[in-house]
């Protein structure tokens, strides 16, 4: 695996697209290829958070940040920060279960309740990355 190196504005840009065959060996593995995607490279880091999605229209749309400290990644962790953003859309139908459940319950147990599923959330996030990372790894040679 050759490590990521920040895509530049050129419009033809190698590391550009590098970045995108590794996002659609992701995407195309975890059968999320038809789901619309956009990729932001942001300038200013977010307290050492190598990336970060937010899902778009019941999951339909899909956009991950990349952050400046992404680029300094050893090269393991920068593909396995890609599947992990990546895997947190995958888990996305049970966030939207979630969000609809927490309705329910007690005022006063709300942000208990919303920390105990973020835990939950990032383990089983966690889990699907080395799952998937070490079922896909040799395809990013």
């Amino acid at each position: 695996m050759k490590q990521l190196k920040k895509p530049t504005k050129a419009k033809n840009c190698s590391h550009k697209k590098r970045f995108d065959e590794v996002c659609k060996i992701i995407r195309t593995t975890l059968n999320i290829d038809h789901v619309r995607h956009v990729y932001n490279f942001e300038q200013d880091d977010d307290d050492d958070c190598t990336a970060r999605y937010h899902v778009y229209d019941e999951g339909d749309y899909i956009s991950i940040t990349i952050f400046p400290v992404f680029w300094i990644e050893d090269v393991e962790w920068q593909y396995r920060s890609l599947i992990h953003e990546h895997c947190h859309h995958v888990c996305n139908p049970a966030t939207q279960a979630y969000n609809s459940i927490i309705q329910w319950v007690h005022d006063a147990d709300v942000n208990g309740s919303k920390q105990l599923y973020l835990k939950a959330d990032e383990r089983v996030v966690c889990h699907w990355e080395a799952i998937i990372y070490k079922l896909i790894k040799d395809k990013f040679n």
